[in-house]
Parts: C-alpha cells; sequence; structure tokens
C-alpha cells in the first residue's frame, strides 16, 4: 500500500456545482481516498494508493467529464484569461453594434435593411450566431460535456437558456411562431453579460492568488557555485548538500546554508517581516530568497529543494488555500439541491404564464431564471475569503496551515503560553553562583555582572533555540534512570568547581539552562577542553547527572535534590530569594553534597505585556504552563500581567492540561516553540508555534509564526475575526441574491408592475455581479491592516 498525495491544476470550472461534480466522481474512484478541488485556486489535491490507481487514471476521468487538466508551469491561467479577453471584445463590439442598430430603428433613422420586419431578424440572427459560435463557443463545448456524463452544471444552465431565446427566435424567423417572440438581442447580451462575469473572475481569482506568486517570485534561479576553485553558474536544481555556494552583494540567496566567509547584513523581510537587515557571520544560517546586502558570503549548503524554509511556507500556504473550512459545508449542501431546485422553478413559472396566455413572459422568465440562477457566488464565497486571508497572514509571517485553523482560531477563549523561548526571550543568563559558605543576603540576592553577561551571552549565542538532548532544572529531557553510588573525593564549595563541573556536564547540552552556564563558564575562563563527563542521565522535569573527574554531579531543581534525600541547610532561603526575584535556581551538588546555587535569569520579551492585555481586551483567558516552580513562575508571571499560572509541569502533563480545559468548554489556543510542546500544541484547538522553535513545535502547529513575534498571535486571530467575516458576508449576499432574485427573474413582480420585465440580458448582468460582488469582498480583506 502506497499513500500518495498529488495535486492538479484543473481548467473549465465555473461553479460550486463544477466543484462537487469533481469531487462526487474522481472519489468514487476505487484506490482514491479522497480530493478536495478550490475553484478559487483551480487546483485539486487528490489522496490516493498509488498501488491500486495511477495518477494519470485520475487525470483521465477529470478529463472525460469535461475539464482539462493543465501543467501548472505552462501559465495556463493567464492563457485562459487572455483567451476570455478576445472571446468578451468580440461579444461586446457585436453587443454594441446591436445595441445601436436596434435604437436607430426607434428612432426611425433611414437605413438599408430596417424597413423591413424579416430582415432586420435575419441581420440580427447573423449577429447572434457569430457570437453563439465564436465568444461562446467554449460555453456550447462545456454543456455538451456535461450532457454527454449526463452532469448539470452551469454550462448546461447557461445553454438551456442560451438556446431557449435562440432556437425561438429561429421559429419566429420562418414564423412558426409570432414574429415578436424573436430575441437574438437577448442572445447576444446573454453571451456578452456571462463572459463579462467570467472575465472579471478569472482576473479576480489571479489577484487572490498574488500571495503564493509574490513568494514563488522571491526564489533565485541560480546560483555562483565553486567549484575546485572555480566560479560555476547553475540553477538551483542542480545544488546538492554541502556545496559551497557565493553570493555577492544584492544578489538573492538561492537555498538556505551556514555561512562560511565573508561578513554582511541580508534583508529577510520579505519571510520574516523584520524591516532590519541582519548582520550574517561565519557559522550564521542564511535563508533563500532573501537579499544579501554589503558584502561578500560563502556559505555552506544545508537544504535544497522542497525542503528550503521559502519551500516550506509556499507549501504550507498552497496546503492552507486549497482547504475548506466547516463553514463551506453549508455552501456545499445548499449547492447540491440547487439546480434541480432552479430547473423546477424555471419550469413551474413558464407553465403558470403559458397557461394564463401571456406566452411571451413564459420564455422570458423560462430564460431570466435558469441563467440567474448561478452557485458561482456560493462556491466563490469561502475559497476566495480562505485564499485572500491566508495570502495576507504569509506576508506578514503569519503561516495557517488549513481552512480549519483559520475558522476555530476566531473562537478562542483561553490563550496558554508556555514560559521559556515563549513569553521569554529563552537565553537565559548565569546570575548569581551562591555557595553553602557565602554569607550574602539572599533575601535579596545580588546580580553581577548582569548587563554584561547578558550582552556577552547574547552575542555568544546566536542560533535558533532548539530543544534537544539534556534537560536542566526545570525544564525537560530524556527519561533516565537515578544513579547511585559515587567515586573519588568532594571538591571544595567555590564559584570555580561550581562552574567547572556544571559546564562539563552541560556542554553537550542544547537547552536554554544548560547552554547559559556553559556560556557563563567560557566568559570566566573555565577550560572545559579535556573534561569528558561519563554514565550521563537525564531525569524528565528535573534535572540531569554524570560523573566529571570521577565525582557524580547533579544539576537539577529542588524537588530532585529532596529525592536525592540532600539538605539545602543555608542555601534554603538563599534559593527562596532567588525565586522571588523571577530567577530559576539551579542546584549544583556533588557526591550527595550540595556544592551551590546557580541564579539564571531569562527576560521577558518586549511584547510580551502589550500581547496579554491585548488578549484580555478580547476576552480570552490567559495562563502560562510551564515546568518552573511555582514562586519563580509567579514572579514571571506577574511581570507580565498574566494572572493564572500552572508551574511545575512536566512534558506529558502539559497536554492534560489543555485537555482539562477543553472539557471545560473552552476553546484554546496553546502557544510554544518546544520539543517538549508538541502534545500540548497537537492536543489544543489551536496550535501556534513559534517559527525560531523546533522543527517538532512547527510541525505540530496549526498556525506558525514565522517572526517570533508575540504580537502575531493576536494579529492571527485578528485575521480569522476578519476572514469569517468576509466569508458570512458572501455567504449572504450569495443566499440573498438567488432568494430575491430568482422570484424576481420568474416574474412575480409582474402583476404588480405591467411594463416592467425581467428581461433574460438583465438576468445574465445581475448573474455576472453577483460572483465579482463576492470576489470583490474577498479582496477587501487585503486592505485590513494587521
Amino acid at each position: 500500500m502506497s499513500k500518495q498525495s498529488d495535486e492538479l491544476k484543473i481548467k473549465g470550472m465555473t461553479c460550486a456545482v463544477c466543484v462537487n461534480t469533481i469531487q462526487t466522481v474522481v472519489s468514487k474512484m476505487d484506490g482514491v481516498d479522497d480530493i478536495t478541488v478550490n475553484l478559487a485556486m483551480g487546483k485539486a489535491q487528490v489522496n490516493y494508493d498509488s498501488g491500486k490507481i495511477a495518477l494519470t487514471n485520475v487525470v483521465d476521468m477529470i478529463e472525460e467529464i469535461g475539464y482539462e487538466v493543465v501543467d501548472e508551469e505552462t501559465g495556463e491561467e493567464d492563457e485562459t484569461t487572455q483567451g476570455l479577453r478576445l472571446n468578451l471584445i468580440y461579444a461586446v463590439v457585436i453587443a454594441v453594434i446591436t445595441t445601436v442598430y436596434i435604437h436607430a430603428i426607434r428612432f426611425d433613422v433611414e437605413m438599408p435593411l430596417w424597413n423591413d420586419m424579416r430582415r432586420r431578424i435575419i441581420f440580427l440572427w447573423i449577429l447572434a450566431t457569430t457570437v453563439l459560435g465564436y465568444s461562446g463557443l467554449s460555453i456550447i463545448k462545456g454543456a455538451a460535456n456535461s450532457l454527454r456524463h449526463r452532469i448539470l452544471n452551469m454550462d448546461v444552465m447557461y445553454m438551456m437558456g442560451v438556446g431557449a431565446a435562440y432556437t425561438s427566435s429561429i421559429a419566429a424567423l420562418f414564423e412558426f411562431i409570432h414574429m415578436s417572440w424573436a430575441s437574438f438581442p437577448t442572445v447576444i447580451y446573454l453571451i456578452t453579460f456571462l463572459l463579462v462575469g467570467r472575465y472579471m473572475e478569472s482576473v479576480a481569482k489571479g489577484k487572490t492568488s498574488h500571495a503564493i506568486k509574490k513568494l514563488i517570485g522571491m526564489q533565485a534561479k541560480e546560483a555562483t557555485l565553486i567549484r575546485d576553485g572555480e566560479e560555476v553558474k547553475v540553477p538551483i536544481e542542480e545544488l546538492v548538500l554541502d556545496d559551497v555556494v557565493m553570493v555577492r552583494p544584492g544578489e538573492k540567496i538561492p537555498v538556505d546554508g551556514q555561512v562560511t566567509e565573508g561578513s554582511s547584513h541580508v534583508d529577510e523581510a520579505m519571510l520574516t517581516g523584520e524591516p532590519i537587515p541582519n548582520l550574517k557571520n561565519p557559522g550564521a544560517e542564511v535563508i533563500g530568497g532573501t537579499i544579501n546586502q554589503e558584502g561578500l558570503l560563502k556559505f555552506q549548503v544545508k537544504r535544497t529543494g522542497k525542503d528550503t524554509m521559502l519551500s516550506q511556507i509556499i507549501r504550507m500556504v498552497e496546503d492552507a488555500q486549497g482547504s475548506a473550512p466547516p463553514i463551506k459545508r453549508l455552501a456545499d449542501k445548499a449547492v447540491t439541491y440547487f439546480i434541480p431546485t432552479v430547473l423546477l422553478i424555471a419550469i413551474t413559472s413558464f407553465l403558470i404564464w403559458y397557461i394564463l396566455g401571456y406566452e411571451h413572459e413564459a420564455l422570458i422568465s423560462l430564460v431570466a431564471v435558469m441563467v440567474i440562477a448561478c452557485p458561482c457566488a456560493l462556491g466563490l464565497a469561502t475559497p476566495t475569503a480562505i485564499t485572500v486571508g491566508t495570502g495576507l497572514g504569509a506576508e506578514h509571517g503569519i503561516l495557517i496551515r488549513d481552512g480549519a485553523a483559520l475558522e476555530r482560531a476566531q473562537s478562542i477563549t483561553t490563550a496558554v503560553f508556555d514560559k521559556t523561548g515563549t513569553l521569554t526571550l529563552g537565553k537565559p543568563v548565569v546570575t548569581d553562583i551562591i555557595g553553602s559558605g557565602d554569607i550574602d543576603d539572599t533575601s535579596e540576592a545580588t546580580t553581577v555582572d548582569t548587563i554584561v553577561d547578558t550582552t556577552v551571552a547574547t552575542i555568544v549565542d546566536t542560533t535558533v533555540d532548539t530543544i534537544v538532548g539534556a534537560t536542566v532544572g526545570t525544564n525537560v529531557g530524556t527519561t533516565g534512570d537515578t544513579m547511585v553510588g559515587s567515586t573519588g573525593e568532594t571538591p571544595g564549595n567555590t564559584s570555580e568547581n561550581t562552574l567547572r563541573f556544571a559546564a562539563a556536564l552541560e556542554k553537550g547540552s542544547e537547552h536554554h539552562i544548560g547552554r547559559a552556564i556553559v556560556q557563563k563558564a567560557l566568559i570566566e575562563g573555565v577550560d572545559l577542553g579535556d573534561i569528558e563527563p561519563s554514565e550521563f542521565k537525564a531525569i524528565a522535569g528535573k534535572g540531569i547527572q554524570g560523573k566529571v573527574d570521577g565525582h557524580l554531579v547533579i544539576i537539577g531543581n529542588r524537588t530532585l535534590i529532596r529525592e536525592m534525600n540532600m539538605d539545602l541547610g543555608d542555601l534554603e532561603p538563599k534559593l527562596v530569594g532567588l525565586e522571588k526575584m523571577g530567577k530559576t535556581g539551579v542546584i549544583v551538588t556533588s557526591d550527595q553534597k550540595v556544592l551551590a546555587i546557580i541564579g539564571i535569569a531569562d527576560t521577558l520579551k518586549k511584547e510580551t505585556r502589550s500581547v496579554v492585555s491585548a488578549l484580555k481586551r478580547n476576552n480570552i483567558d490567559v495562563i502560562m504552563l510551564t515546568g518552573d516552580n511555582e514562586v519563580t513562575a509567579q514572579a514571571i508571571a506577574e511581570e507580565a500581567g498574566i494572572d493564572r499560572v500552572v508551574a511545575g509541569v512536566l512534558p506529558g502533563e502539559k497536554a492534560e492540561e489543555i485537555k482539562r480545559l477543553q472539557e471545560q468548554k473552552e476553546v484554546v489556543a496553546f502557544v510554544g516553540d518546544g520539543i517538549n510542546d508538541a502534545p500540548a500544541l497537537a492536543q489544543a484547538d489551536i496550535g501556534i508555534a513559534l517559527g525560531s522553535g523546533t522543527d517538532v513545535a512547527v510541525e505540530s502547529g496549526e498556525i506558525v509564526l514565522v517572526r517570533d513575534d508575540l504580537m502575531d498571535v493576536v494579529r492571527a486571530i485578528e485575521l480569522s475575526k476578519g476572514t469569517m467575516g468576509k466569508i458570512r458576508q458572501n455567504l449572504f449576499w450569495a443566499f440573498g441574491y438567488n432568494t430575491i432574485l430568482i422570484p424576481v427573474a420568474a416574474g412575480i413582480l409582474n402583476p404588480l408592475f405591467d411594463e416592467i420585465v425581467f428581461k433574460p440580458e438583465w438576468a445574465g448582468l445581475a448573474m455576472a455581479l453577483s460572483s465579482v460582488s463576492v470576489l470583490t469582498n474577498s479582496l477587501l480583506l487585503k486592505r485590513k491592516k494587521l
């Protein structure tokens, strides 16, 4: 069994009925799991078992029912728009000639052919036939294909309306019925207005996918590869991992990589939204599609093709734009019964007027109802708004995985935040080292060289935070067994020994706190080169332990130390003092004796308080969920303006806390960045992952914040509300349009207004304007300020 997913570009879809037709027929094929068709994008996502069915079989079936699968790279969409433009121009020219001709007759202008009724009708017949045969040919073909497969779609409806007007006019021409029934101008105007609507839809659809085109346009086409010391220009498709690429000032960085030589600022605004270019030195990561500024850079290729960040963003946006939120089911259900209902109304109105003796009005109502009743507006209401909304989000660094997430985000009642790396910068620094012999007043433990340490640490720590490997303090790692027994002699309680032992055990760690301890040791000049810890173990949510120079070293929180039956002694009040200041106290022991407490501080992100305030103003409860101890967590929460804290939570408990909130009927958003956040992100109604977080966290999130800006949480919610508002408006007008105008087209107002008849050409114009109004309303979302 081989599950596979492919995307197809489909030409010829005109309405929601087309979407339903393709989905219904293809989904019944053996081996096809499901198919999702996006009318606005003209695409279909097919999930199938390649062991049972080939993609070519799906393509053949789609084309057999009257549509065309085209190559996305051929620019077929532009060709379609150009073809519609040519057809429309011809129809408009003939419509203008027809209008001038008819009004000239009314004003008794003396010209050849006009004094004889039959000649007039023949002349209009010729004009109508050329319009129908040239401009309306695509509609005729579409209707013929659909009828051949016994499918009712809007092409069939159009041609039934146009065909009724055309055949009755032919009958009048040959006097099978009265000549007054001749309505060739109606045929001309109908085709013209139908094409106006389709052309405007095609143009508007192109605008809705502007974000995707913009992202694709960011991709470089070529790269300067350094091969055997020579510079070689190659297409980016030929780049492989570990190739060395050179980028000159002003050039686009072709793929993702790591700088090996040079120094330059890189403009990453197009991906991250950050207006200030970032300085890239050796070791720094660069992203494909960004622009090198003033210096020459050489970098080693780390990701190519679909694995680059830009490709992943494009894929996420495309997936979101092709997805359907639950609200779309309403329109889909309505469309299922739409055409049969319309046909029933059209035939009923025809029979009523005909029986009453109004034969001409009967024909007019029949044609008008079939033409005006178009589910295009219903079909476009949801996908166009989703496409524009997700595209707008992508332009602002907010990546939304699917339409369902976009719909749910508006209903969030509780926002739960991880602490370290989410509410805080996630780059803590060592501020205190307090040994058991120190006599400081630790109730107000002082910070030593905090500013210097923070500055140096920030310079040293330029990599993206990734939570892997060891866990320290109150954070999470891999569960291991507790070690017992030790050898060697316990060293003295000095700051140097504390740093040496702690940093030696932590030097392989990429955890925030572990790196802070290693950075402090490097700043203090502690030599870690020859120290290799052994028997390393991590204790989930509590700390780590291992042997350093034969001594059993344990680094952890208060809970772990107590479990190891060690006494903090006079360090207990010192630890409490650090915690009251919002610092994390990491206890370092050697051979079952407490050496010291290392105080580590992490500062709030500058936008944290504003985000919390904005969420509260929107009646969203804010909770901080952390593995840190209660005292430290409360101090950070108070600074952030968060009223509710759940502290001391182990990895498996985070998702359980989310579940408890959901059981209380809360719609929960969880915001996190670490590998230990993945279960909570998956459990939440909306998982919001910071783009700087680990791959696992990003993959678990339904919304990804590329810019690592917490204010984007608020912007994502506002985007959801704006997009869903547009969908509701679109559906309201689409339903309202059909509810009001179908009865009018059927002639319900005729008894009240004898002189007013809703002509079929007016119906064609109204139908065109309904679809265009929905598209235009969706496009107005692009003006929303985030």
